[in-house]
């Protein structure tokens, strides 16, 4: 699709809505809107409060590239048939101030990866916990092939060598206990970390955002979309 096509759906380039995303994970219905930060929890460790922020069409552009399918929607019905069918959507801001008014208070961000957020329904409760379980934990050593991603040394080759599962982001900081979050490091490389909170760790943890799998971004959304789909029926049968 042209540009020119993909916009003539739009009043203008600039038109401005809430981006939605309703999908379906582990038997839960989970949500995602863009934010800006609008303060801080009084609670320690301090973590941001933000709420929803309107965007520009072109993020529809931004779906369409990565192989997702979105709707626009500006009226009731549409809005109705979106909530029965979930995915994303661009919703005319009048419509989502009224439709998803609980959205629009303050809530607390956790910090998904290097810059990003994410609400507290897309993690597992393990993420809230100190420390790694056991099948987290072997989970971040397979994923790091059990040597340090810093110094690349295994126990299998150094038989004085720990390997630890640090925290990249520290709890004290708001850091949650997830696989973004994770990284393996060995007990010398751990011990001489300065600073002890070093963002550049990042890049080891997920060789997607360096290398962007599109194909596989594009199934686990319909993934997403089908699961929610499944929750939806079940919950209405129940009523």
């Amino acid at each position: 699709m042209s540009n020119a096509d993909f916009y003539s759906q739009f009043s203008s380039e600039e038109e401005e809505f809430y981006a939605i995303t309703l999908l379906g994970k582990d038997g839960r219905i989970i949500w995602a809107t863009q934010t800006h930060w609008v303060g801080f929890t009084d609670s320690q460790p301090r973590k941001e409060l933000r709420e929803p922020s309107r965007v520009y069409a072109r993020v529809g552009k931004v779906w369409a590239n990565l192989g997702q399918s979105f709707v626009v929607v500006r009226s009731a019905d549409q809005m109705l048939r979106f909530m029965v069918s979930g995915g994303n959507a661009l919703v005319e801001p009048d419509l989502f101030e009224v439709g998803f008014k609980e959205f629009l208070k303050p809530e607390i961000a956790i910090p998904d990866g290097a810059a990003g957020f994410s609400h507290s329904s897309f993690f597992e409760d393990a993420a809230f916990k100190r420390v790694p379980n056991p099948k987290l934990r072997m989970r971040i050593l397979s994923r790091d092939d059990r040597r340090c991603r810093i110094c690349g040394r295994r126990p299998d080759d150094h038989l004085d060598l720990e390997l630890h599962v640090h925290h990249i982001r520290p709890w004290s900081r708001g850091g949650v206990t997830d696989a973004k979050n994770l990284i393996t490091l060995c007990n010398t490389c751990h011990k001489g970390l300065e600073p002890h909170y070093d963002m550049n760790l990042f890049r080891y943890t997920d060789d997607e955002k360096l290398s962007p799998n599109v194909k596989k971004a594009a199934e686990e959304y319909a993934e997403g979309v089908l699961e929610y789909r499944r929750i939806a029926r079940e919950s209405e049968i129940e009523e």
